[in-house]
């Protein structure tokens, strides 16, 4: 943020990746009340090395998103006592706008650094699958080679090896699948067998984290044509986190219904997948489909990563919702009418 007494406005951020004020992050600041918030604020400007005078016209624009504000814009000039209604509606439109330039901006730097770093995944995950499938080719001969008469450290060692080897043989398929899309045929598919497959695959977890399931679709028509194995990725990743948010025991509930988002004019089919787990950290909400963004300590940070770009890739979308403690709902939105899937996904 940056404090101008010139009359002009001068956009600026406060030289930090987490802004914190007075140890409160901007991203968990009440801005429901304008004048107390901007009051909050003009008493902290001194303290992070800007200048306000109390006689100054000063006046705060946050801007949200996801829910969360990720920007606090501040205007202030000595030429006047207060900015009036006209005044701070301009100033918010502008703020509004600005933000959704610079996060165009962004968004396109990001695609363009991307691009590059996908070409270096690709050719890095290439190479180190060789020494992986030599290393699980060995363990499998090894094996059997010593058979019955290994010992029970020997037993436990091949074991941990080759649990070891498929897991580093799934992080790198992970980084293929991200950054290499894949090209499938879409076809009419009932997005309720698909829901189905996923849970049946997912139930040696379930019933080891003694995890119930319910289900609840209403009755109307659930074949889309969609590229059915992506989708299914989708549901499986959002399972598997949501066993992940249960390790002590819950309940996993998919719920589909006909459903608009707040932000369309439409309807969708809206598959929602909750549980009853740790729940999402407020200010953690707006980063997850952000890509390498994890809160798990073996995790990559791609999977919604993925799930986000193929509802996407879909004309679909994705919402979440989430109180810490007190589980989370994810909200698939799928297109009634018929989809034009993009072939790159």
């Amino acid at each position: 943020m940056e404090y101008s007494d010139s009359g002009n406005i001068v956009f600026g951020d406060d030289k930090v990746s987490d802004p914190v004020i007075r140890g409160v992050a901007v991203e968990r600041m009440e801005t429901s009340n304008r004048k107390d918030l901007e009051t909050y604020i003009a008493e902290c400007l001194p303290r992070i090395g800007l200048g306000c005078d109390a006689n100054d016209a000063f006046m705060v624009a946050p801007v949200s998103r996801g829910g969360a504000v990720t920007y606090l814009f501040c205007f202030g000039t000595s030429y006047l006592d207060d900015y009036n209604i006209h005044e701070r509606s301009l100033a918010d439109i502008v703020v509004s706008q600005s933000a959704s330039l610079f996060e165009k901006e962004r968004a396109m730097l990001n695609a363009s650094r991307l691009l590059t770093m996908g070409n270096m995944i690709s050719e890095i995950s290439h190479d180190l699958r060789k020494p992986l499938t030599a290393i699980k080719g060995s363990i499998g001969l090894l094996r059997k080679e010593i058979g019955d008469s290994a010992s029970e450290d020997s037993s436990q060692l091949i074991r941990l090896i080759e649990e070891e080897s498929h897991r580093l043989n799934e992080l790198v398929s992970e980084l293929v699948d991200f950054s290499k899309p894949h090209k499938y045929e879409a076809e009419k598919t009932d997005l309720r067998r698909l829901v189905v497959r996923a849970i049946e695959l997912v139930a040696p977890d379930l019933q080891k984290h003694r995890i119930t399931t319910q289900f609840s679709f209403s009755d109307t028509n659930w074949e889309v044509i969609v590229n059915k194995n992506q989708v299914f990725e989708v549901l499986l990743n959002l399972m598997m986190n949501a066993v992940d948010a249960m390790p002590d025991g819950g309940e996993l509930t998919v719920r589909g219904k006909i459903d608009r988002p707040d932000f369309k004019s439409s309807d969708y089919l809206a598959l929602s997948i909750m549980d009853t787990g740790t729940g999402i950290k407020k200010q953690d909400i707006s980063k997850l489909f952000d890509r390498y963004f994890t809160t798990k300590e073996t995790g990559t940070g791609l999977g919604l990563a993925v799930v986000e770009r193929i509802m996407s890739a879909h004309n679909g979308t994705i919402t979440v919702t989430s109180e810490e403690d007190e589980g989370a709902t994810f909200t698939l939105y799928f297109p009634m009418e018929d989809i034009t899937v993009d072939s790159n996904i």
